[in-house]
Parts: C-alpha cells; structure tokens; sequence
C-alpha cells in the first residue's frame, strides 16, 4: 500500500507548493506510477540535446502513461490537464537547450532571437514531420497543427513552386480503376516531370498545346474551380479529359470557362461513372464528328473533333475512355473509327485513358502495341502516368499518324486525381487571341448630385428656337451627353475576367504545400507522405470552399438589397446559358456585318417566299394591295388621336423604367435619366408633345444597336438567332406614352379580337390555355372528339410590312396625325449589330418591328388582329404569333370535320400569303383529344397545309404546357418535374454559397415558378402526378432545411410555411376564380360563372352562391367550370368578400396552412 507520506516527499521535491494541496486526497494514489513516469522523463531531458530530444521525450512520457491515464476519473483528468501544461511550461524555460523554442504566443516554432518573417513562416514542413514520425502519434500531431492552422490562419511557406493547380477530390467508382495498378514493388518516380509551374520549352511556347488529364469527378465544384484555374494560367489550347462523371444533372454552363467551347459526351443514363469532354479554345473552327464518336456497350467510349487553326491544315483530336472491366475487344470498335478519320487524310492525335499499362507485359499492353504497329502509330509516352502508394503505371497515352506534327511532349504532375497530366505541343503556331474590348460608359467618379448642379447650368432653353422637331431633339441630346460626359464618359475596355476571384494568395500557398507532400510523397513512396498528402489536398478543399461562400455572401450583403445585383450575384453562380456563343470567326466586325445583312434581309426574303407559295398553291393573292379585314364592333366610332401629355405623366413613366435595361446607342440608361429629371422634366415633356403636335417620330430615335442572342442550336447558323433591339432611352419613353394612349383607345372601343391575349391587360398565357381545355374537356364530357391545329410562323416580327400596317391602323379609327405619327415612327428606321467592341455597317431596315421596342409587341398584335376572323367553320385562339384552330364533333362526322379544317387552313394560307407571314408547315402540329373508347373509333386521318400531309401526333407543347390525348397531363407533370429536379440538383451544388434568405429567393424563382405554371390549367391532373411534384417540393425543403434524403420532412415544411402542393393547387385555383368573379380577368373566362340567382328567379338560401354547370362524366368535372364553381362556393363568406387579389390569397393561405 502506497502512503500519503510517500507521495508527499516525492513529488514536492520536484514540484513543490504547486501540488502540496492534493496530498490528501486519496483520488492521487492511483496516479503514482503517471507521476513517477513524468519526473524520470523531466529528469531525463537534461541528457538531451535539441529540439528532437525534448520532443521525443514527450511523446515517450505520453506512450508510457496511456494505461494509466485511462484509469483516471474525472479529478485525475484535470490533474493530468495541469501536468501538461507544466510540461510545456519547463520546455519553453529550457529552451536554451534547443536551436528551435515553443512560441509563447502560441505562433507554432520559431527561430530563437527573432521574430519569423511571414514569407519564411511554414505551416506544416515535411521536415518536421519526419522527426516525429517514429512515436506512433502522427495523427494526433497532423490533427493538433490543423486546430492551430484553423485558429490562427498561418502564412504558408513561400519556398515552394507552384503546382499544376490540381483539384481535391478522391472519389472512388467501383470497377472503373484497378485497385493496385502496376508493379507492386517501388519504382523510383524521378522520371516523371514534377515541375509544377508546367514550364514549357521556350521555342514551343506559341505553339498549340494540347493535355489530357483523366480527372476523376469533375461534378464537385471546388474540383471544377481548380481545373478551370489550371486551363486559363496555363493557356491551354485544347484540354481533353476523361473520367468525368457527368449525367444530365450537370449543364453545360455549370462547367463553363470563359473562353472556351465545351463539348462532351456523358456515358449516358443508369450508367455512372465514365464521360468525356474537351476544351478548345473558342478562335479554333471545331466540328463533332458524330459517325465515329460513340459509347459502346462495354462502356468503351470516344469522341472525335476535327480542328481547324488560322489556315493550317485540319488535324482531328479523339479523347478514349476504357474501364478496366472492358475487354480487349474496344480495339475493334478503335480501330474501325481511325480507318474511317484516315479516309479524310487528316493527322489523327489519340489522347486518354485505355487502362493498358504498358510498364508490364500482358495482354493488354501488347494488344494496344499491336494495334500501334497495324496503323503506324506512334505512341509518346514513357514515364507512368498514375503514381500510388503501390506503385506506379503508364495508363494515360498520346498516340499519333504523323510523329514530325510533335514539337514536344511529357508527363506533368497533377494532383486533381490520380492520374499524371499528359501533354503535346504542336509544330503549328496557335492563332493569336485579339483582345475583347467592350464600350461602356464609366461610372467610377459619377456623382448624382454633382451631374444634376452641371447639368442645370446646361441652356436647354435654346431648344425652343428651332423649327425643325430632329433639330430640337439632335440639340438636347447635344446638351445633355456634353454633361454627361464630364461625369461619365464613354470608355473602350478591354475584358480581363479572374476566373476564380476568390482564390487568395494564402490558399495558393497552401496548394503549394500540398504540392510539396506530393513531390516527397512520389519520390519515397512512404505511406506517411501518402497521408500528409491528402491531409492537406483536403485542406485545399475546404479552404477553397469557405472562401467562395465568403466572396458570394460578402457581394450579397455589399449590394444592399439591390434586387439587380443580387441577381447578377446568382446568375454568376447559377449561369444558365453563355451569352458569348457566336460564329467562330477571327474578324469580329465582319461578323457584325453578316449578321446585320441576314436580319435586313428577313422581311424581303419571307415576303419573296409567301409571294411563290401563292403563285405554286393557286391562292390567287395580290400581295401589292393591302386588304385588311374590317373588324365588326358594337361602338360607335372614334379617331384616335394622339393627346398632349404633362410632366407628372412623363415622370411616372420614367420613373417606371427598369434599371437593368440595356441602354442604345447613346450609351444614357434610365437611372441616368432618372438622376436628370430635376433639370430636364420640362425640357422632354416639351419635346414629347411637340412629337404628337408635328406628328414626327425623331430620327435620332429611329437608329437601333441589335444584339445577337443565341435562342439554341448550332451557333454558326444565323438564323438560330433572335435580333433584340436596343433603343435610345427618350425613344422608349415617347413610345411607352403612346402606348398607353393607344391601348386605351383600342380596348374602349373593342377594337382588338376577343380572343387574341398576346400583350393585352388582364390576359396571359394561362388564361387563353384554360378556356381552350375547357372546351376541350366539355366537348369529352359531351361524347365528342376534337382536332386542335396549332399553327407556326416563321420570323413573324421580322417579316411585317409596313404598308399593310398602315393601313390596318386606319381600319382600327386613327385619325390622320395619328397615322402620320405611326407612317413616321416605322419609316426610314435603320440598325446596326453589335458584337462586342465591333460594330457592323448601319443599314436601312424596310420590314418588320423592332423586337425590344415598347411598340413592337402592340402593333404585331393588331397586324395579326383580323386572322382569328379568316376561319368559318372551326374555333380559334391566339396568343401573338401563337394560333391555333379546333373543331369538335361525333367520330362518326370525322370526314366532313376533316374538310372543314383543310378549307379554314386554306383560307389562313391565303391571309397569311397577303400579309407577306410565312406558315411553317414542318413545324405545325396536329393533335386529336377524346376519350379514349372514342378516338379508337377514328380512323387514320391527316390535314393538308401547303400540299403538306400533317398527321396527328400524341402530345404538342401549346404555351409551355404539353397537351396530351385525353388532357391527363401525365407528360407535362413528367417534364416539369423533371427541370424542376434539374435546377435542384444545380442549386443544391451551390447551396452553401447563400445565405437562407437567398436560398429562398433563388428557388422561388426557378423552382417553383415553373412547377406552378399554368397549374390552373393542370390542376385536375391525378393524385399519381401531383405526388411527383411533392417530391420536388420535399427536395427543395431539404436543400434549405439542411435534411437528409430520409429525414421526415413535414414538419420542416410547415416551418418554411410552405403549403402542400395540393393544397398550393387549390389555392391557385380558387385566386384565379376571386380574378374571374372580381372580373380581373378576360370577358371569355369572367362569363364562364353565373351566379343561381341569373340562371333562375327561385329564391333559396344559396341563390348567391355560382351555379355549377351539370356534367355527363366525370371527365367534364375535371372542367374549370365545375371545379372553379364548387371550390367558390365552399369558400368562406369573410375570405370571398376581399376585394384585393393580395389579401385574399394571403387570408386564404393563412387558412389552409392552419
């Protein structure tokens, strides 16, 4: 038995007072055999010599307490805590014993007598690794120096060179990478170049360069940020890379990098893992060849590029891909698509991953050798190309026609995977890059205050001494952009875009370390290094990780809840499309000017077309005299005429203008405009009226800079893009004054057809697809089948002349200032196309309305007015260019309603051929909707358009939504949900960059607006497919809430006070019928309901309530009609007596929610 006496004369001797007080508790006793193992090894320290010994000494003492230190209760714990720090209390007070001292701030080591220089501080030294390494305690210390790193944020050490900027995932895909490659004894990697600031030969550095790296997931974000990091500083010209792991949930905007053009090729659904995809710099001509690349069974995939180079010769690149679980067959399917590239005489570069290790002897390195010699290949590498701790392989080849075409070629290391970067410059000069210039006006020194004092100095006074109205508006812009240019001049800048602007120099000195673990980790092989390694590639990632939520949150809160530029903030990262996607073309300006060419020539083209369809069909048209139809109204006539405006008008539609609007040529935007009002109101109310009194449209106002925009396919088309017009800022306020003028006259008069709903007040796309399926659905209920055509024009805004124009305004009671106004507005207009800093030819424009303008939309609307009139026999409805014919009957009246259709298309084909509008017959639609025992009932049937045969099709997109058969509304659900996921799966890699607040806003807007489209329309779809879309609701209240796929989500939801997607339906719903009855919406819908008391004059208590409309099957219940009606009269009397559509979907939601 130990005594207390013992205890006492032992330990006081060394420790004196400090530890007196715990000689009586007997808790001390069982801590003898610690305490007598820590005064041997501080007695021992003083037969050590430096830093080593004192450092082993500790780890010895904490090897031989481990058992008793876990015998230790709580009191023994914090004795042990005490001890500790007395430990490092005695090694900083001898540290004189030592070159190297423990900080007393903490700061790590330091050398003694001075303080660290940051650039010589080292956050962790392979060095000091090593002389720890034998104490079996190296995770604790790895774990230790992390929690310090993560205090106090160290300056890594400077010495290092920069790597190849690898990325830091290590994700594993089963059967698609051998677990231990290569030979299993250790080679020595010197052989493999290890420069990581992938310095190129000096006399190859304008030559092309080309690098393939198998990436191993390029899903990860922070994966992704590397490796476009890595693309642009090292200015590669074409990077191939393999191992992808891309599906469809991955567009190709998320993977962006700016100034390059993606292609790809995803191993495809159900099938993960796999995929490739290439960067070509976008100044290369490129073209897919899609005959030979392809994906085989086996997995075997290949995607072949044919590049073209300033005026080289083209050579073909082809990117391979073969998991190792693919046999020696892929050689075939290889092989068969080299013999058909030969065939184009082309020098063929194979660059990938074929999983041959060609450092052993198998079948499958002679087999890849074999097929080198058949084809007179020349295979370029010969250092191993993936290094792990079981040693190392040649995996990754570059194979060549021509050997003479390669300057130069070696392995890099990379840290991204597993894999060595392979690379090849080319005996080709690359093409030189112009710089991207773009014009903008400067803000830096713009001030309000001060431009507003210069400006009131300016003498518009003088406006009023000139006659001539262009005079008056040519001297105010003269007055007004002298100013501005003081405050805000017009620049020319050129485009420097940082790729990744929140990489910090800090975070690169940590990839500098981690690259240094990777270079002592490939030369000694030693699992040890392997560990440190990816500790810190870890630690990359996370750093990277933080810093971009840090730079995104910090943009949030520094735009101050500006709604524009928090989505600036979002879209960039969020991109949904690339907006520089133009013609590869290295003369920028003669690219402007095609375009400009193939936009004029649209209207004389089109009208060329419908004047030879015409004359080929017999339509018998004079297309030289205009011959509106003459629309039949109830009221009596009235001249429109364009009425004198006040300034309290001009500064409400001024100060309605959005902000975010593209400003014209003059380069003046609407917060600049807004900013002057004080000073210039008077002065541009003045010039508005004298418009409407001389009846003259400015021609400063009449010249347009159209922007190209990519709507989809193949860039190089012209024709797959839509020409938006940018205007001057005064032009857009005349015209939007005009506007309001002229709708007022046009709806008080009747003068617009009852069921055209493009750009009318109170209509929408919803509204003109719930009456079309209503009548679809009350046809069903009545046993009948229906035809729906749905018509296409073909560039009908760009095709509009402007004599028929004309003369349809004076068939709709404009007075003849009013038409001299409108003669003025569409004649002598001209524009010019902008590309970047080039700017094409200014050109006379003689068809068409300026898409972008404010009256565009408008008069293509009253262009198009009378069609809807043309059919006799069918129904119609249209939403601007959208028309569309239907005709319901009996099965058994199928060949006369057949007839009816084909003379009603006729009669279109003729207006249409008079109104110079092209009828694309390829891509109208035909779609049969019935019961289905009915429509087994039709025979095979088609209509003609054009000597066209259009056969019925079973689903067609009208408005958005896809109508099927029997309106089930089982594909549209389908796809919705489908992009619905889609934009979740993207906002869920990005979810940790925003804040809630953010989160909310971003899926509001691309989530849920797109599943709630239209729902009235598809709200009576089955339980089955709303239950899909709860789905997307519960993944969406996961990715806020933070939850895991099997986490329950209800109470979740009503945390967010989200409502159910059912009860989110009848909510639309029933806001949609308060509009009806509230007469908010169109007369067509609003006439739908009566009240009981209009149907019959019988005095019950619910004579108030809506009559609902009887129905033969359950179909026609599934109405609008009948569901709107039974829904409003089981409202609340309190909730339907609001007037505000606001408040009372706020009182109803409030309601369901409880």
């Amino acid at each position: 038995m130990i005594s207390d006496r013992m205890i006492h004369t032992s330990f006081s001797q060394d420790f004196g007072p400090f530890v007196i007080d715990f000689i009586k508790l007997d808790f001390f006793k069982s801590t003898f055999e610690f305490v007598t193992h820590l005064i041997d090894i501080l007695q021992s320290l003083h037969g050590k010599k430096g830093m080593n010994g004192w450092f082993e000494s500790f780890l010895l003492m904490g090897q031989r307490s481990a058992m008793a230190v876990g015998q230790l209760i709580f009191s023994s714990v914090l004795m042990f805590t005490f001890l500790v720090f007395l430990l490092f209390s005695c090694l900083n007070n001898l540290s004189h014993y030592s070159n190297w001292r423990f900080s007393s701030i903490g700061h790590g080591f330091d050398t003694p007598g001075s303080a660290p220089e940051p650039s010589s501080m080292s956050y962790l030294d392979p060095s000091s690794f090593c002389r720890i390494r034998h104490f079996g305690l190296k995770s604790w210390y790895i774990r230790m120096k992390r929690r310090r790193f993560l205090r106090r944020r160290l300056l890594y050490s400077a010495n290092g060179t920069a790597s190849f900027n690898p990325s830091l995932l290590e994700n594993n895909l089963s059967g698609d990478i051998h677990p231990h490659p290569g030979p299993n004894s250790t080679s020595n990697s010197s052989s493999t170049s290890t420069n990581t600031n992938i310095s190129f030969p000096c006399n190859t550095k304008s030559n092309i360069r080309i690098a393939h790296l198998n990436i191993r997931s390029l899903k990860s974000r922070e994966h992704f940020t590397l490796l476009k990091d890595s693309v642009v500083s090292n200015n590669f010209d074409i990077f191939t890379i393999s191992e992808t792991w891309l599906d469809s949930s991955v567009n190709n905007e998320s993977i962006h990098i700016p100034g390059y053009t993606l292609y790809r090729q995803d191993r495809g659904p159900h099938k993960p893992g796999g995929g490739l995809c290439v960067y070509i710099k976008k100044n290369y001509k490129v073209s897919s060849l899609e005959n030979v690349s392809s994906v085989s069974d086996n997995n075997f995939q290949q995607l072949w590029l044919k590049v073209q180079s300033r005026c080289y010769k083209s050579f073909v690149i082809c990117t391979v891909y073969r998991p190792p679980s693919t046999p020696l067959n892929f050689i075939d399917d290889l092989a068969n698509s080299l013999i058909e590239s030969l065939l184009s005489g082309l020098d063929v570069i194979i660059l990938g991953d074929l999983n041959c290790n060609l450092l052993q002897d198998n079948a499958e390195s002679r087999a890849l050798n074999d097929f080198c010699s058949t084809f007179n290949l020349t295979q370029l590498i010969n250092q191993p190309t993936r290094a792990t701790e079981n040693g190392e392989s040649l995996i990754d080849v570059v194979m060549t026609t021509n050997e003479k075409l390669i300057a130069s070629n070696d392995v890099l290391m990379s840290t991204i995977s597993d894999h060595n970067l392979v690379y090849i410059s080319l005996k080709l000069k690359k093409p030189r890059i112009k710089p991207c210039y773009v014009t903008i006006r400067s803000y830096t020194n713009y001030s309000a205050d001060n431009f507003l004092r210069d400006l009131s100095y300016a003498p518009f006074h003088i406006i009023s001494l000139f006659d001539d109205f262009n005079d008056q508006v040519d001297v105010f812009n003269e007055l007004f952009l002298e100013v501005l240019s003081q405050h805000a001049p017009v620049k020319r800048v050129k485009i420097r875009s940082k790729p990744n602007p929140f990489i910090t120099p800090e975070i690169r000195q940590l990839m500098r370390t981690r690259d240094q673990w990777r270079k002592l980790a490939g030369k000694t092989n030693d699992p040890f290094h392997w560990n440190g390694y990816r500790f810190f590639r870890q630690e990359v990632k996370r750093e990277i990780r933080v810093a971009e939520k840090v730079h995104v949150r910090t943009q949030i809160l520094d735009s101050n809840g500006n709604s524009n530029s928090i989505w600036k903030i979002i879209n960039r990262c969020l991109p949904r499309k690339q907006q520089d996607s133009f013609m590869a073309s290295e003369d920028p300006t003669g690219l402007a000017n095609e375009l400009n060419d193939f936009f004029i020539s649209v209207g004389s083209i089109t009208a060329q077309k419908a004047r030879d369809l015409s004359l080929h069909h017999g339509l018998n048209v004079n297309l030289d005299v205009p011959t509106p139809l003459h629309i039949s109204t109830d009221v009596s006539p009235e001249l429109f005429v364009l009425h004198q405006v006040t300034e309290n008008q001009v500064e409400r539609v001024i100060r309605s203008l959005p902000s975010n609007k593209a400003p014209g040529m003059d380069k003046i935007s609407s917060r600049i405009l807004k900013d002057s009002l004080p000073s210039t109101l008077t002065t541009i109310t003045h010039i508005v009226n004298n418009s409407f009194v001389t009846n003259t449209f400015a021609r400063a106002w009449k010249t347009a800079e159209v922007t190209p925009i990519l709507k989809c396919g193949n860039p190089d088309v012209p024709n797959n893009y839509r020409p938006i017009s940018l205007l001057p800022i005064v032009s857009k306020v005349t015209e939007r004054l005009v506007h309001g003028q002229l709708m007022e006259h046009l709806i008080r008069n009747n003068k617009l057809a009852a069921h055209q709903s493009g750009n009318r007040k109170l209509h929408s796309t919803e509204t003109a697809l719930l009456y079309v399926t209503d009548q679809l659905l009350q046809a069903m209920d009545n046993k009948k089948v229906s035809i729906m055509v749905l018509l296409d024009m073909s560039k009908a805004f760009d095709s509009i002349r402007h004599d028929i124009l004309l003369s349809k305004l004076q068939n709709l009671d404009f007075s003849q200032g009013a038409l001299n106004w409108f003669q003025s507005y569409l004649s002598n207009r001209q524009q010019c196309v902008r590309i970047g800093d080039a700017v094409s030819k200014v050109l006379p424009l003689e068809f068409g309305v300026p898409q972008g303008s404010i009256l565009g939309p408008v008069l293509f609307t009253i262009y198009v007015n009378d069609l809807l009139s043309v059919p006799k026999r069918c129904l119609s409805a249209s939403y601007v260019d959208d028309c569309k014919l239907y005709l319901s009957f009996s099965p058994a009246e199928l060949p006369t309603s057949i007839l009816a259709l084909n003379e009603d298309l006729t009669r279109i084909s003729q207006w249409c051929c008079k109104n110079s509008l092209l009828i694309n017959p390829d891509k109208t639609k035909v779609l049969a909707v019935g019961l289905p025992q009915l429509l087994k009932k039709l025979s095979s049937f088609s209509i003609t358009l054009f000597d066209k045969e259009i056969t019925p099709v079973p689903v067609v997109k009208d408005l958005g939504v896809l109508l099927d058969t029997h309106l089930s509304y089982n594909q549209h659900i389908t796809e919705i949900a489908s992009k619905c996921l889609f934009k979740l799966y993207q906002i869920n890699r990005i979810k940790h960059l925003l804040d809630r607040k953010t989160l909310l806003l971003v899926i509001n807007s691309f989530v849920f607006s797109k599943l709630q489209y239209c729902s009235t329309v598809w709200s009576n779809t089955s339980s089955s497919n709303i239950d899909k879309l709860q789905k997307v609701q519960n993944f969406a209240g996961r990715i806020i809430l933070g939850l895991r796929k099997y986490d329950h989500i209800s109470d979740g939801l009503r945390s967010l006070k989200w409502l159910p997607i059912r009860e989110k339906l009848i909510l639309n719903d029933a806001t949609m019928m308060h509009k009806c009855i509230n007469k908010l919406v169109p007369d067509y819908l609003a006439d739908m309901f009566k009240s009981r008391s209009q149907v019959h004059n019988r005095q019950t208590r619910s004579s108030g309530a809506l009559d609902i409309p009887l129905c033969r099957l359950s179909t026609g219940q599934r109405s609008f009609a009948f569901r709107g009606a039974k829904l409003w009269n089981s409202l609340n009397d309190n909730i339907k007596s609001l007037k505000c559509p606001r408040n009372f979907r706020r009182h109803l939601a409030n309601v369901l929610l409880s």
